[in-house]
């Protein structure tokens, strides 16, 4: 019987990443649900990259509009009931390379703006390492963040 395992690997122009787990008898389910979050996170990030949106852009935006709120069930009706479309229709266009983006940089505004707000919509390594501190996921290489940022 083949060696069970949780393998991505791709490359494309000068983008290259691989990530590999083992399973053995002492892998526990929450390991590979680490490891298959880490592997969404990258691919969500890098399409994003791939097709040039300017997340940065939406992420300041979507920041913007939580400013102060706590993480609540409520807040998120009242943040979306504030939303001005020509404003976000605006912020959008500006992340966007080409206007037939726009439904792609849409996605990642509600992804980025619940995330602002403290909600997911998958598991998130830091949201495994906080439930399950005994993992040790591997954080992804590169500088995330301010110090990127500046």
């Amino acid at each position: 019987m083949a060696e069970e395992n949780v393998s991505f690997c791709a490359k494309y122009k000068e983008w290259l990443v691989i990530k590999k787990m083992g399973i053995d008898e002492t892998t526990t389910p929450q390991e590979v649900a680490g490891t298959l979050a880490s592997i969404n996170a990258t691919l969500v990030r890098k399409s994003f990259d791939f097709l040039k949106i300017n997340t940065s852009i939406i992420d300041e935006y979507s920041s913007s509009l939580v400013k102060g709120k706590r993480k609540a069930w409520g807040n998120i009706g009242e943040i979306f009931s504030s939303l001005k479309p020509a404003e976000i229709s605006t912020k959008l266009k500006e992340a966007c390379p080409e206007e037939k983006l726009l439904p792609v940089a849409e996605a990642y505004f509600l992804r980025s703006l619940l995330s602002a707000m403290g909600f997911e919509l998958q598991p998130t390594t830091e949201m495994l390492s906080h439930i399950y501190p005994e993992l040790k996921i591997a954080k992804p290489r590169g500088n995330f963040g301010k110090k990127k940022k500046a």
